[in-house]
C-alpha cells in the first residue's frame, strides 16, 4: 500500500501532545515496516524531526493557514501522490476527501464545553475542530483513541459502534528511563533549586494552572519549608493577575518560572523533580504522567477523565477542582517520604507497561486491515 500521513505540524518550533504522538510512531514505523510505502506531509520545515528512508516520503507543503492546508492542499496532493490510505493524526481530517482515511482522534473536548480561554490560536483551533469533527467522524473508515474513557464519549457522542472506534494507547521513549547522568539537556537546570514541585503551565483553562497557584500558596502556609514550584511555559503577568499582590510579593521567590521546554529536554527537567503536579481538568491520555513516572518523580493527578486510567493507581489522585484537595496532597508528600519512596517504585514498573513500538505495531495492524 501507499499511506498517507498527516502530520502538519511536527516540524514547528513547539510542539505539543499530539506532535509528539506522530512523530515517534513515524520513527517506530520506519523501522518495523519496510514493505508498504509512506509519504508524510508536514507545512514547514523549522525543525525537521523525521527523515525519510528508502519507503518514507516527507513532503513540504506550504500554505497561509492550518484550515486552507488540510482542507484543500493535503487531499489535493494525497490524490496526485495515488495514495491507498490516508490517516489524519490531530483530531481533525478534509471534509471532501473520498480514498480511505483514518483519523486519530485523541479527544473531543471542545465539543462538550465552548472552551474561549488560551491564546488566539488555542481559540480558533476549538472553534475550527467544533465545525470539523462532526462533519468528519461519520463518513471516516476507523477512528483511533488514546484511552478506554476516551472511546466511551466518542461513541456515545456520535453514535458510532464499537468496531469503528480502537484505543490505542501512547507510547513512552525510552529516553525517559535514563538516569540524569545519562542525560544531556539543551537548557541550564543547574541553577533549579534540589527539592521542587514541577507543573507543566499553560493558560488553557484544562491544564487548571490558576488553581495549581492558588493551591500552592496554600500549601506553602501548611509546611514550615515549602519547596518551591517550578513552572513552565507561562509568563509571570499571567501568575501576577491570578494571585494577591500582597501575597505574591510576601512570597517572592517561591515560583520559578521556566520558557517552554524542548520535548527532548523534558526528562532532565521531570528527573530533577521531586513531585510532578498534573491536576488537569480533563484528558484523553495525560502523557506526562507516565514521563514524569517513568524518570522515578512521585506524581499527583486528577481522579478524572482517563487519568486514573493511565495512572494505574501509581499515583496521587485528587479532585482537580478542589483547590484543597490540590494543597493536601502536596503537604502528605511533602511530609511522607515512606509514600513518595513508594510511589517512585509503582510510578516506574508501571511505566513500562508503555512503548512507542506497542503503539507503532498497532498503528500498523490498523494500517494492514485496509489491504
Amino acid at each position: 500500500m501507499k499511506i498517507g500521513i498527516e502530520a502538519q505540524r511536527i516540524f514547528r518550533e513547539k510542539i505539543h501532545g499530539m506532535e509528539v504522538v506522530i512523530i515517534e510512531v513515524i520513527k517506530e514505523l520506519q523501522k518495523l515496516d519496510t514493505i508498504n510505502e509512506y509519504v508524510v506531509y508536514v507545512r514547514d520545515n523549522t525543525v525537521q524531526r523525521v527523515f525519510p528512508t528508502s519507503n518514507f516520503e516527507v513532503k513540504v507543503i506550504k500554505a497561509s493557514s492550518f484550515a486552507i492546508w488540510e482542507q484543500w492542499l493535503l487531499p489535493k496532493q494525497a490524490n496526485i501522490d495515488g495514495v491507498d490510505l490516508l490517516h489524519c493524526t490531530s483530531n481533525t481530517a478534509p471534509i471532501f476527501y473520498k480514498g480511505k482515511r483514518i483519523l486519530t482522534l485523541h479527544d473531543i473536548i471542545y465539543l462538550e464545553k465552548l472552551i474561549m480561554g488560551g491564546t488566539y490560536y488555542q481559540k480558533f483551533g476549538n472553534l475550527y475542530r467544533r465545525f470539523i469533527v462532526p462533519n468528519v467522524v461519520k463518513p471516516i473508515d476507523l477512528i483511533l483513541t488514546v484511552s478506554e474513557y476516551e472511546k466511551s464519549r466518542i461513541t456515545k457522542k456520535f453514535g458510532l459502534t464499537q468496531e469503528k472506534v480502537k484505543v490505542v494507547y501512547n507510547g513512552l521513549n525510552e529516553r525517559f528511563r535514563q538516569q540524569n547522568s545519562e542525560i544531556k539537556a539543551n537548557h541550564n537546570t543547574d541553577d533549579l533549586p534540589k527539592k521542587f514541585i514541577l507543573h507543566l503551565g499553560n493558560t488553557a483553562e484544562k491544564k487548571n494552572t490558576k488553581r495549581v497557584v492558588k493551591a500552592y500558596y496554600d500549601y506553602c502556609k501548611c509546611v514550615s519549608e515549602p519547596m518551591p514550584l517550578v513552572v513552565t511555559d507561562i509568563q509571570e503577568k499571567v501568575i501576577d493577575v491570578w494571585v494577591n499582590k500582597r501575597v505574591r510579593n510576601k512570597m517572592k521567590g517561591q515560583i520559578i518560572v521556566l520558557p517552554y521546554i524542548l520535548y527532548e529536554d523534558m526528562p532532565d527537567l521531570y528527573g530533577k523533580a521531586t513531585i510532578f503536579l498534573y491536576p488537569s481538568l480533563r484528558e484523553s491520555f495525560g502523557m506526562p504522567i507516565l514521563e514524569a513516572m517513568s524518570c522515578g518523580t512521585p506524581v499527583i493527578t486528577s481522579n478524572t477523565s482517563s487519568m486514573p486510567e493511565i495512572a494505574g493507581g501509581a499515583s496521587l489522585l485528587v479532585n482537580p477542582l478542589s483547590q484543597q484537595e490540590i494543597k493536601n496532597s502536596l503537604v502528605k508528600l511533602t511530609r511522607n517520604e515512606s509514600l513518595s519512596d513508594e510511589l517512585r517504585v509503582r510510578g516506574r514498573e508501571h511505566s513500562l507497561k508503555f512503548s512507542w513500538r506497542i503503539t507503532a505495531k498497532k498503528y500498523l495492524e490498523s494500517y494492514q486491515s485496509f489491504e
